[in-house]
């Protein structure tokens, strides 16, 4: 037998193409292979916006009927609201399928839900599911002057049904997460979801959307989640979920979700609630899960009426049991009434939608496997009175205490939650406190554009998800399921929040993150390239000590507080350092020691582009100290000469270190540390010569320069024309890198000459309908890499040729920066346009234009595009909500430095007058820009401030009154 083969990528045929070639020129909303045996096709036209409209007709008897009763073999059907076709010819439609249609444009018509002005996002659930991360939220708690914040502020994610799971303290699971190769799902299907029965008779299950549910919406807010159904019945359910800020005497770590029923009529209800705490040791899923369920027992918390106030599962092993999680009921009716922690039992011979157990529970303590629990309780509804009922769900962290302690602990805190909560109304005055401080901490940058969506997603969304990346860092979202540990790269985020959070009167909190960081880099100048608790990888990556800088120097220059560059703080391998010592040994490291042949920093294992691995026998941090340490001993070298090795270079990590020594040379130069300041000017002048002379190729600047003596293909640089890389006889055979371009110009290393002709190499073999992609087609394989990218991903697909966002915003933030200088405007109206044709795609809201095809997040950044299917594509933490907000904050071009104010705003072409909010410490600035709309704009031609008249380039002072002062300027 001979087979053929056909893959998604690779010899498929797409309906679209299919019915488009039958039915030219008709806009088609939705397309689908019906009978594949006689390939039958379908086409829908006519919704104002693609949606999976045939995926709702053919679920329909009567809709599938109508089509199989008039197929034939290769037939191809034209579908709309007003008639059909089949093969070109009209068809008239069945009553059935007609009302199949009928109710089909129903569900589809709010598809992708419904963005709000205050950036909240309404989703009507009965309308189909657009992708995995679109109809997700994310929460965040809040442990402000508790120890450790980065590492120990809890996480939640939340879909658009309550779906998901929880964490405390770094990794530590409290609602369990769920392994499945299905994106869709984040946590335990039985996670934050009830039921509600009469009668003893299941009427509402909080996940099913078919039995008794006449209207059912989802709203997902910055930080907090509302969910509200109508039943058929004509009961009112809302639930609000959301993670309470840290009290002191409270357990660490804990998630509400208030439920209010709402009945016109007296009924007497009961609900039951359930859930699944985490693993202790996750590991056990890979190789010992009997393991896991053995050691812990079920645990109930009484009070001394005897009720039964929380359910807690018991490990026996000591290095589990100080962290107990927890969960509990209550209500006006009290405590919970019945549990179970046997989810056999439970369920029965049911499903997680009707369970046989649900009835009654069965109210026994497990000796083993005491994960799932199901809480119950008996209400009675007075008509038209809401009735709240409260489920606490937590943990307690008491490695501090004697393990004796541990338990009484839990009980004392347990007990103070629920004082502190007695009641729905209670929870709903700390979600507005809550709300409020957000509210407060967004206020340092606020936009009016005449653009809701863009306000929305300034104002809230953006700088929501800055703050949620900023603790425990991207190791917890949707599909970021894993036990992923906080990178230190990803310090980035830090360069957003940072301005936020000292605005906001939280200096303490910027410096305690910030600290978390200082004290992962070792004593030679490299750094943990990830860490928890421990940090571990040590030098791995050449690009991770080199983003603390930007994070100092953020922070000083929003605190003034140059001292912070005198302090102490531990080095990862013992000992303390003055963090201006720490930051020279870092530059030190990389531009001195860990240098190749041409005195650019090591490529190591990789840069920034975890998949950019050309050498297999790179040297981590502690390898190349011992390594280097010989070579002095050996030739009687003096340190800081460059350590001798054929390793390969990385060209954008010399563009990065130019990049720090411009930090270093500022807070040299306001500090007054001139001896570090001559220092880092000689450095920078080397690197500088050593880049100009070496990278740039054939019109482009390379991306690693390979230093083999015998090169495999005698390949002896990546990332330019004729690497020989590719097959492309335009490109000489070569490639292209989109950070090259990025970072030559955000180092202000490559000239007006070289960014004219990169950004037409860039627009024209990188530039996709998606957006730019992170490099052209390649194959790494041909210098010897092993694990590059092209080993890893399809074409299209992350850093094999993705639209990798964090790298366009970078891409972004560089044109605006050099769109500011005096180049030729020409060039600066297309860098102008190519900026924000980027900036466009990566809003999220963009996603809301066509939720079918871009999938993504309507109110988060997601991390890539594929160019090839235009799709969004997640996890949704990255450096891509980070980049955004520094390509904003340059577009608005206010700048705030030690003796004044600058504003040099670079607005898309499109724009007509702005105003935007800033929120200092000291001051505030209302800023009104004015500028003709369909015009570019490069000059301030007229400048006030409070009325008084400033030169265009003049600095404008600071005030320390603490109120608010308006900026009026005239572009041109």
């Amino acid at each position: 037998m001979a087979l053929s083969r056909i893959t998604a990528r690779f010899g498929s045929v797409s309906p679209d193409v299919v019915v488009s070639e039958v039915f030219p020129g008709v806009a088609l909303a939705d397309a689908a292979l019906f009978d594949f045996e006689q390939q039958v096709y379908l086409g829908f036209t006519g919704l104002k916006k693609p949606g999976p409209i045939l995926a709702l007709l053919t679920e329909d008897p009567g809709f599938r009927e109508f089509i199989q009763e008039n197929s034939a073999p290769k037939a191809v059907f034209l579908i709309s609201a007003k008639g059909a076709f089949k093969n070109g010819e009209p068809l008239a439609l069945s009553p059935e399928a007609k009302k199949a249609i009928r109710h089909g444009l129903r569900l589809i018509k709010p598809y992708g839900g419904v963005l709000n002005a205050d950036g909240s996002h309404t989703i009507d659930l009965l309308s189909p599911n657009v992708g995995p991360h679109y109809g997700v939220n994310l929460l965040l708690g809040w442990r402000e002057g508790f120890a450790d914040p980065l590492l120990t502020t809890p996480k939640s994610v939340v879909d658009a049904l309550g779906h998901g799971s929880f964490r405390a303290k770094a990794d530590y699971q409290v609602l369990a997460t769920r392994w499945d190769i299905r994106p869709e799902e984040n946590g335990n299907p039985f996670n934050r979801q009830f039921y509600l029965l009469e009668n003893g008779k299941q009427i509402f299950y909080s996940a099913d959307l078919t039995h008794n549910v006449k209207k059912a919406f989802c709203t997902h807010f910055p930080n907090k989640t509302e969910i509200v159904y109508e039943l058929k019945d004509g009961l009112q359910v809302k639930r609000v979920i959301a993670l309470l800020e840290q009290k002191a005497g409270l357990p660490d770590a804990t998630e509400v979700q208030n439920v209010t029923l709402l009945s016109p009529v007296a009924r007497t209800l009961e609900i039951v609630f359930t859930g699944t705490f985490g693993f202790s040791n996750p590991g056990c899923q890979e190789v010992d899960v009997i393991y896991q369920t053995v050691i812990h027992q079920s645990e109930e918390l009484l009070n001394e009426k005897g009720e039964l106030v929380a359910l807690s599962p018991n490990y026996y092993p000591c290095y589990f049991s100080p962290r107990p999680r927890f969960v509990s009921l209550h209500s006006a009716a009290g405590y919970a009434q019945s549990f179970s922690n046997d989810a056999t039992s439970f369920l029965g011979a049911g499903s997680i939608e009707h369970p046989e157990g649900v009835g009654h529970l069965n109210n026994a303590l497990q000796m083993k496997g005491a994960s799932f629990f199901a809480l119950g309780q008996k209400l009675t509804l007075s008509p038209n009175a809401p009735f709240d009922v409260t489920t606490f769900t937590g943990m307690m962290d008491g490695t501090a205490l004697p393990l004796d302690q541990v338990e009484p602990k839990l009980g004392e805190e347990v007990e103070a939650l629920l004082s502190t909560f007695p009641d729905g109304g209670s929870v709903r005055i700390q979600l507005q406190k809550q709300a409020d401080d957000f509210a407060s901490y967004a206020s340092y940058f606020s936009l009016q554009s005449g653009n809701a969506l863009t306000d929305a997603m300034m104002n809230a969304n953006i700088p929501f998800q800055t703050r949620y990346q900023s603790f425990v860092s991207r190791a917890f979202a949707q599909t970021q399921k894993g036990y992923r540990e906080i990178g230190f790269r990803e310090i980035q985020d830090l360069y957003a929040s940072i301005p936020y959070l000292v605005a906001a009167g939280k200096k303490d909190l910027a410096e305690a993150l910030l600290t978390s960081w200082i004290r992962n880099v070792y004593s030679f100048g490299y750094a943990n390239h990830n860490f928890f608790e421990r940090g571990k990888e040590p030098g791995m990556c050449s690009d991770d000590s080199l983003w603390l800088l930007p994070a100092v120097h953020s922070f000083i220059d929003a605190t003034g507080d140059l001292d912070f560059l005198k302090q102490s703080f531990p080095m990862a391998d013992g000992g303390t350092r003055v963090l201006q010592d720490t930051l020279k040994a870092i530059l030190t490291y990389s531009g001195r020691i860990s240098v190749g042949k041409h005195g650019l920093p090591l490529l190591d294992k990789a840069d920034w582009n975890d998949c950019l691995k050309i050498d297999p026998d790179f040297l981590d941090g502690p390898s190349k100290q011992k390594r280097y340490q010989e070579q002095l001993e050996t030739n009687h070298q003096s340190f800081g000469v460059p350590l001798e090795s054929d390793l390969s270079e990385s060209v954008m990590n010399a563009f990065l270190l130019v990049y720090a020594l411009n930090d270093a040379i500022a807070l040299s130069i306001e500090s007054q540390n001139h001896a570090d300041l001559a220092f880092y000017q000689t450095l920078k002048e080397e690197k500088i010569a050593a880049i100009t002379s070496s990278c740039y190729i054939k019109g482009y600047y390379a991306r690693v320069l390979i230093n083999r003596a015998a090169p495999k293909n005698g390949i002896t640089y990546v990332g330019a024309p004729g690497d020989g890389l590719s097959t492309n006889p335009e490109l000489e055979n070569g490639s292209l890198y989109l950070n090259s371009f990025s970072w030559s110009l955000l180092s202000g290393v490559a000239d007006e000459t070289q960014i004219a002709s990169m950004l037409a190499f860039a627009d024209h073999y990188l530039k996709t309908p998606s957006g730019y992609q992170l490099c052209s087609a390649e194959d790494l394989t041909l210098t010897g890499a092993k694990e590059a990218a092209t080993s890893h991903y399809f074409p299209g697909d992350r850093e094999n040729g993705g639209v990798f966002k964090h790298a366009t915003m970078m891409f972004t933030r560089a044109l605006l920066l050099a769109a500011k200088r005096d180049y030729a405007p020409a060039l600066k109206k297309k860098m102008v346009d190519d900026a924000y044709f980027m900036l466009h795609l990566v809003y999220p809201y963009h996603c809301d234009e066509n939720p079918y095809r871009y999938k993504g997040n309507p109110r988060f950044c997601t991390q890539y595009n594929n160019p090839l299917t235009e799709e969004n594509i997640g996890p949704i933490l990255s450096g891509t909500a980070t980049w955004l907000t520094l390509s904003f904050f340059e577009a608005m071009g206010l700048r705030k430095e030690e003796d004044g104010l600058t504003l040099h705003p670079i607005l898309e072409k499109g724009q007509g007058d702005l105003t935007y909010h800033y929120h200092f410490a000291d001051g505030d600035y209302e800023v009104i820009l004015h500028k003709k709309k369909n015009h570019y704009a490069f000059n301030v031609t007229s400048l006030t401030l409070d009325g008084v008249t400033y030169g265009s380039e003049q600095k404008l002072p600071l005030a320390h009154d603490h109120k608010t002062h308006r900026i009026e300027a005239t572009l041109a």
